[in-house]
């Protein structure tokens, strides 16, 4: 019988060692995981901050190319092909970074500020002024004369602004006009 008792307190011990072992996992799986969404957010951050410039650089690489600075001698056309091959590797690698964080990301908290959108719009324009230039486009802005704020997340609305603007110079034609407005 007293052996019976031992071996029952053996297991109300190991029962609540093993509950608090559990317990302690558990924290530090969800500890792990909050770390590792944020880990995604900050490479998705960092993907899009790249994705702008890297794009401008092989912009004026297919510039250079098709001599619109001058002529191209073939020996310079040859380092510029390397260039933008290693270039698109680069712009690869950072669309496969930003695919694999929209794959993992979780609901993202939205830091909501008041924003000047016709200001925020024209940060934006004039950040992409070089390419307009090459391009060369007109841009018509649409914008409310009174003033237009919205409360919204700065940073989410800045790339989708430069996301619209820097597809509509891509896909346009030369010498063409670009509406952007807030109605």
């Amino acid at each position: 019988r007293e052996a019976f008792k031992a071996v029952s307190l053996r297991s109300d011990v190991y029962k609540k060692t093993l509950s608090s072992e559990i317990d302690k996992f558990e924290d530090d799986l969800k500890e792990g995981r909050i770390a590792f969404e944020k880990h995604i957010e900050e490479m998705s951050i960092m993907a899009h901050k790249l994705r702008t410039p890297v794009s401008s650089i092989k912009w004026n690489l297919e510039m250079m190319k098709n001599g619109e600075f001058g002529p191209v001698a073939l020996e310079q056309r040859n380092v510029l092909d390397d260039a933008l091959s290693a270039n698109q590797r680069i712009i690869s690698f950072i669309e496969e970074l930003l695919k694999s964080s929209r794959l993992d990301k979780t609901k993202k908290e939205l830091e909501l500020t008041e924003i000047d959108l016709p200001g925020l719009a024209d940060s934006v324009i004039q950040s992409f002024n070089f390419k307009i230039k090459a391009r060369n486009a007109v841009i018509a802005k649409k914008f409310p004369a009174k003033k237009l704020a919205i409360k919204t997340d700065l940073k989410v609305l800045e790339d989708i602004i430069a996301n619209l603007l820097d597809n509509a110079l891509k896909y346009s034609l030369q010498n063409t006009k670009i509406e952007i407005g807030f109605y």
